[in-house]
């Protein structure tokens, strides 16, 4: 443990210095190492950053040698050094130049339009990155040539089909109206610098802007080459100054990190097609250098009256200097100023909430997550700032991150592993109006450090009772003793002592809720689980279907238990009147005493993003919980989809579901196995529980849900 304390020390240390380096090395001397060496914080950031090599060395930690391979010699060096440390290695440029990609205006969603100034070298790279990175959406690419691309390519016989060229004059910007009136493309992706744009750049501009109608620009963030920001959007001040947000930090930092209102964007930036046209015609200019991506964003907010955004997610690195991408800017309005502005772009005016979760929420895998999910969905149209925390989450900005990002969530993370809240983001709290914390255990973490802020609204959500499940489970397995007994007591200790404590208590079901009350809780409020009949639903008829099915995370041990107990006593009994039921154990994670379940009656798929097939074509859900507590979001997905379901009294617990009405309830092995017969080969009753799940589902809506909430949060 404290081996891995101070690797991790080692980390921040090595990132702040060569942090520190870069900002020397490329912002106050412009690349002359010479100068460096006589400034004294420099060498002393160097002699650290020497250590931290001779360290890692030492330790024998594993360097990534593959970083290097690609550099020139001096930029090996100055890597070792702690200077091209933070270097975006993704746009080094290497091998034949080719496009992949099939610009096509006929059939585009996009229009790209880039403006190619700088180097030759810098425009293939920027073309390049264009090409392969805007895969699986169709565009068209029109380039503005300001330094003679197309003659060198035509020189070179360089092919770039289904490429039009315009030139940098006032008269060719008619030739750009007739490409882009000739094109079927909705939007405009606008780059006006030489830039390499990154992965899914293109997508995640889109997937802003496409989400409300009153944005009507989305820009990218932008990053120098030597790995510090350029900007993640712009302010203009009172005396009409411009000023990029954040240029020259850390471009990983939380600031520049989450979609934000902005005054402008510049370099990489996505509009409607109708607005870009309607800019070229309204503003003039004497050529085409004297456009530019904050001209467009300022005419979109101040004319057009709709929303500048900034989208963390799209990234492009700009290809050229500091000095020959300022003059590039400064030309066009020489009183503008680009120094550096510490500006905050949260909507003060809203009120706040933040959330506390170990990790990101999945969805697409369990049912207290996609509880969360949509409670902060509520939220978000409630038109709260939103704010999430993973407690055990660490550089992952995987695709449940960006799910949460994309939905306007400001996500707070960490950016080294022993990073705290309390100490890294205390400040965030000063301004939130609530904090909402799932589970256990991180209620108990957390509850000293909000109730040390007297201002916070404390909600603790229960998610399920964990006394009550751990109770459940140690009597199915005939577990109890007087040391299990004492082991459920203290939980149930630390859960009401939470619950007495928090401004309000979170329960599930009715049922739990009347247990918190019975112990002393003093303000407990129902949250279920949020469901709404799927859009993905199709009412297959009764006859259509066959097979029976399950879903469920393996890691909850009572799902685990359930499908055990299903295959292993109760689906024997069911084959012997129905030996060809095929039964599919949907759901993540299964352990090998699941996989071991396999057969040629059994399938066991694993993870699938989704289900929706399985849903429309089993004729029958099935959910044989023997433990657990709280709301069964299982049982409610399939009620979803009009899919009639046999389970268990604790698995119909919490929902008000009838017997015979809207479910089959069973407890034993016999009566289970003869409900899933019954409900097999019975068409009325199949018919007469799809019909009625669709009420049950409108009693957890989402408007249902958000009135709560917003009484709750008042």
């Amino acid at each position: 443990m404290a081996s891995k304390k101070f690797t991790r020390k080692i980390d921040r240390l090595d990132r702040g210095v060569s942090l520190l380096l870069t900002q020397i090395y490329f912002i106050k001397y412009d690349r002359s190492f010479l100068r460096c060496l006589l400034n004294f914080v420099f060498l002393k950031a160097l002699v650290v950053r020497i250590f931290v090599l001779l360290v890692t060395l030492f330790r024998f930690n594993r360097i990534n040698f593959q970083a290097y391979k690609r550099l020139s010699f001096g930029k090996k060096i100055g890597r070792l050094l702690g200077i091209y440390k933070l270097w975006r290695m993704e746009t080094l440029f290497k091998g034949e130049f080719k496009l992949l990609n099939h610009f096509d205006s006929d059939t585009s969603e996009v229009t790209i339009v880039i403006y190619v100034c700088g180097t030759i070298q810098n425009a293939l790279r920027s073309l390049q990155s264009i090409d392969q990175n805007s895969m699986g959406i169709s565009c068209h690419l029109i380039v503005v040539d300001y330094i003679n691309l197309q003659d060198y390519l035509l020189q070179n016989k360089i092919d770039m089909p289904g490429v039009e060229f315009v030139g940098e004059h006032p008269d060719d910007i008619s030739d750009l109206h007739n490409f882009l009136s000739r094109a079927t493309s909705k939007f405009v992706c606008f780059i006006t610098n030489p830039l390499f744009v990154c992965e899914d750049y293109l997508k995640n501009l889109l997937k802003v802007i496409r989400s409300k109608v009153d944005i009507g620009l989305v820009g990218a963030k932008i990053i120098y080459e030597f790995g510090l920001l350029k900007e993640a959007g712009g302010v203009i001040t009172d005396d009409k100054q411009y000023k990029y947000f954040g240029e020259f930090s850390d471009p990983e930092k939380y600031e520049f990190s989450y979609i934000k209102e902005t005054d402008f964007q510049s370099s990489l930036v996505l509009v409607r097609k109708a607005d870009f046209c309607k800019a070229l015609s309204r503003l003039r200019y004497n050529n085409w250098s004297e456009f530019s991506a904050v001209e467009l964003s300022v005419f979109i907010k101040n004319e057009l009256c709709k929303r500048v955004v900034f989208q963390p997610l799209a990234l492009g690195v700009i290809l050229d200097s500091i000095k020959s991408v300022r003059y590039h800017f400064s030309t066009k309005k020489n009183k503008r100023d680009l120094m550096t502005m510490g500006y905050s772009f949260t909507q003060k005016s809203a009120k706040s909430i933040l959330f506390i979760d170990p990790f990101y929420p999945t969805p697409d895998k369990d049912s207290g997550s996609r509880r969360l999910d949509e409670i902060i969905n509520i939220y978000l149209n409630l038109g709260y700032n939103v704010f999430f925390y993973g407690h055990k989450e660490y550089a992952n900005f995987g695709e449940y991150y960006k799910n949460l990002i994309n939905k306007n969530v400001k996500v707070i993370y960490k950016q080294f592993k022993d990073d705290l809240l309390e100490d890294e983001y205390a400040y965030l709290l000063e301004n939130i109006n609530f904090v909402w914390i799932s589970r256990l255990e991180m209620n108990q973490y957390y509850a000293s450090l909000i109730e040390s802020f007297g201002h916070i609204t404390w909600i603790n959500d229960t998610v399920d009772l964990h006394f009550l499940r751990e109770e459940r489970m140690m009597r199915q397995q005939n577990r109890q003793s007087a040391d299990i007994e004492h082991y459920i007591a203290k939980i149930k200790e630390k859960e009401i002592g939470l619950a007495k404590r928090a401004d309000i208590t979170i329960a599930i079901t009715s049922y739990e809720k009347g247990i918190l009350e019975s112990e002393g809780a003093k303000k407990v409020v129902v949250v279920p689980n949020i469901h709404e009949v799927s859009k993905d639903i199709e009412l297959l008829d009764y006859n259509t279907r066959e097979g029976v099915c399950f879903i469920g995370g393996y890691d909850h041990i009572p799902n685990t238990d359930a499908v055990i107990w299903l295959v292993n006593e109760i689906m024997p009994l069911v084959w012997q009147t129905l030996p060809n039921l095929h039964l599919t154990l949907l759901g993540s994670n299964p352990p090998d005493s699941v996989k071991s379940l396999r057969s040629d009656l059994v399938s066991v798929p694993g993870y699938i993003k989704d289900v929706s097939p399985y849903f429309n074509k089993s004729r029958v859900f099935v959910a044989p919980l023997r433990a657990g507590a709280g709301m069964k979001g299982k049982i409610g997905q399939s009620l979803e989809y009009g899919l009639p379901v046999v389970t268990t009294s604790i698995g119909a617990e919490g929902m008000d579901l009838e017997h015979n009405e809207h479910v089959l309830i069973a407890d034993d092995i016999i009566s289970f196995s003869n409900e899933i017969i019954r409900l097999y080969q019975s068409e009325n009753l199949w018919r007469k529980l799809s019909k009625n799940s669709f009420e049950v589902i409108n009693r957890y809506s989402s408007n249902s849900v958000s009135k709560i909430l917003e009484s709750i949060s008042k």
